[in-house]
């Protein structure tokens, strides 16, 4: 398409807008993914473009044609008229569908991925200081006590007993524990139970380690803000990767059914469901505490994103194929987050393949990632969801701006995260 062929459209559409009521055009469409594209038929019309006219000139409201706005500012520019004449001559771009609810998941999966490395890490931090405990009583060493797991407050305490003259269960007590992080805090309360062969108080065979996690973490910044997450689940630690001293645990394969809920007070809830699901995870760059500053999460098998109190309820199935979560600790209580792999749901039809572009940069103090931009594929179809600063133009710092196909222009634009657009199955 010719930019001189778009500015010889223009003004025939401007004088044919005139002309004929604004009416005669299709019924609008909320949700609509391709500029101009009023009734959603894939297909940008004649009578779709003069509505965008009048819809530009003031003789009509953006409510006639919801997809010509496609910022939603209740106004159609020229640029958006650009855009609907393009689709009109060229065809609209191909799609991902269902790319909204994928916009959601992608929010639910990542904070549920980060609850559940949270209480990994708690286990790996814990496990790592007992060993490291035990190693200096048994050789005498003189190098001062241990470090206080809790050094806010609160206590973290471990109990080892025998079941039987093979097997040993270590529980880890976590009552309000409060650490520090590079910003922030984390605070834990809850237990941990690892059941496996080995010999009090702090030998365990590590493969194949019987598993129950019911712990709360909270996530807690400077300025108030706070994220909770609540796992509570129960199944198998398969392996565990071990490395140098002093933080010996570097990581390890599980399987786990049971729940994440992440909440943050006053906004949703959103619950990620575990169902036999395998996940590998990393650890790196460890801080004196044994904290890792960098974690990398592999999951694969079911997923359930639930919500059952919501209106509608929320309950999307899906099945993760080889999908990376990597967190990354930084300037922020929270981090950055990077979501790569393949999502497999009924819901938005089919598979679809992740990419993160820039990571997603979140702060405790607001609902929604305050920068990030992910990419999606589908089939033919491609789209980029883009968060808060990272979208085009001005949409606001917890806007989510969806390009479904890849023309450069914003096919959808929500104020927040939380939109419960963004939460329904299909969009």
């Amino acid at each position: 398409m010719s930019t001189t062929l778009v500015s010889r459209l223009i003004p025939v559409l401007l004088v044919v807008a005139a002309l004929v009521p604004t009416s005669a055009a299709a019924a609008p469409v909320a949700g609509s993914l391709c500029g101009g594209d009023c009734d959603g038929n894939g297909e940008v019309a004649i009578n779709e473009l003069i509505t965008g006219v009048g819809i530009a000139l003031g003789s009509a409201g953006a409510a006639t044609c919801v997809a010509m706005d496609t910022n939603a500012n209740t106004e159609v520019a020229v640029n958006e008229l650009v855009a609907a004449v393009g689709h009109a001559l060229d065809g609209c771009p191909a799609r991902v569908p269902g790319v909204e609810t994928v916009a959601g998941v992608v929010l639910s999966v990542t904070r549920g991925a980060a609850g559940l490395s949270s209480a990994l890490l708690a286990t790996v931090a814990a496990v790592n200081a007992s060993a490291e405990r035990t190693r200096l009583a048994s050789a005498e060493e003189t190098g001062g006590p241990a470090a206080d797991p809790c050094p806010l407050g609160g206590t973290n305490e471990r109990l080892c007993e025998n079941v039987n003259p093979l097997t040993i269960r270590q529980r880890f007590f976590w009552d309000e524990c409060g650490v520090a992080r590079p910003v922030g805090s984390l605070i834990l309360d809850g237990e941990i139970t690892l059941t496996a062969p080995g010999i009090c108080p702090g030998t365990i065979l590590p493969v194949g380690i019987a598993t129950t996690i019911d712990l709360l973490v909270a996530l807690a910044d400077p300025d108030g803000g706070m994220r909770r997450a609540r796992i509570v689940a129960a199944g198998t630690l398969d392996s565990v990767t071990l490395g140098e001293r002093p933080c010996p645990i570097k990581g390890g394969e599980a399987t786990l059914t049971g729940t994440v809920t992440s909440d943050r007070p006053g906004d949703p809830a959103s619950t990620m469901e575990l169902q036999s699901t395998q996940f590998s995870i990393e650890f790196r760059d460890f801080a004196g505490n044994c904290e890792p500053a960098t974690a990398t999460m592999v999951l694969d098998g079911p997923l359930v994103i639930a919500d059952r109190q919501a209106e509608p309820p929320v309950d999307i199935a899906l099945t993760a194929q080889a999908l990376r979560v990597v967190q990354r600790l930084g300037d922020a209580a929270e981090g950055t987050a990077e979501l790569d792999g393949r999502l497999d749901a009924d819901c938005f039809g089919g598979a679809v393949t992740l990419d993160t572009s820039t990571p997603l940069a979140a702060s405790l103090g607001t609902a929604c990632p305050v920068a990030g931009a992910v990419g999606v594929s589908a089939g033919s179809g491609a789209a980029t969801i883009f968060f808060g600063e990272s979208a085009p133009g001005d949409a606001g710092d917890q806007a989510v701006v969806i390009d479904n196909g890849l023309d450069g222009q914003p096919d959808a634009t929500y104020g927040s995260c939380v939109d419960p657009a963004l939460r329904t199955c299909g969009g």
